[in-house]
């Protein structure tokens, strides 16, 4: 499904337009062979992050500006996936444990913890995101440190849920007035952004 959605006209127009240009940008730049820029350019953001927010010097001869350029070029290939059906069966796996751990807290399941850490990626982040809801992906790549947490409050009795993204609520469909997506309307939201079939899909077993 990934290729499938890389073989799109419009994928390939951005191939030819604007990632030869980034490839041969930093294979220049970073004393690589343009074979090795290709493989690697949609990786490097996995660890131009942690070095420019380290402070330590970019590799080879990047400069900041190299670094936005790819940054900029990754986030258009993402959303052309994110865009495809392949979306769901990314996501799915996560949206549904994130969805089971709810509804033992949400049923009162004795020993269910009331906070659960989990550590991810920037690429476990934006298609959570983009699954979740059409206009949640901001576009732009999850900055050095990202998170999102999956607040469960009671409200006069009733259960709600609030998406928060680096510290920032973010608006769901589903919310009412109180800032809070009442609980069966959050599920329902979490059911439409899986796929049942996802384990066939990915020929994965439990």
């Amino acid at each position: 499904r990934q290729a499938a959605a890389q073989s799109t006209a419009a994928y390939q127009r951005f191939a030819e337009q604007v990632v030869d240009v980034v490839v041969a940008q930093l294979a220049r730049e970073g004393g690589l062979t343009p074979d090795a820029a290709r493989q690697m350019w949609p990786y490097v953001m996995a660890q131009l992050p942690s070095i420019y927010c380290e402070g330590f010097r970019l590799p080879g001869n990047l400069t900041l500006d190299t670094y936005k350029l790819v940054a900029q070029t990754a986030e258009m290939g993402y959303g052309y996936v994110f865009g495809s059906p392949l979306l769901k069966f990314v996501s799915t796996p996560l949206i549904e444990r994130i969805g089971g751990m709810l509804d033992a807290v949400a049923n009162g399941t004795s020993g269910t913890p009331k906070l659960v850490e989990w550590s991810g990626h920037d690429w476990t982040i934006m298609p959570l995101l983009a699954a979740l809801q059409k206009n949640l992906y901001p576009g732009a790549w999850p900055p050095f440190g990202a998170h999102l947490a999956f607040e469960l409050w009671e409200q006069r009795g009733a259960l709600g849920v609030r998406l928060v993204y680096n510290g920032s609520p973010l608006p769901l469909d589903c919310t009412e007035a109180a800032g809070l997506c009442p609980y069966a309307s959050f599920r329902a939201l979490l059911a439409n952004a899986t796929s049942a079939t996802w384990r066939d899909e990915c020929a994965t077993y439990p």
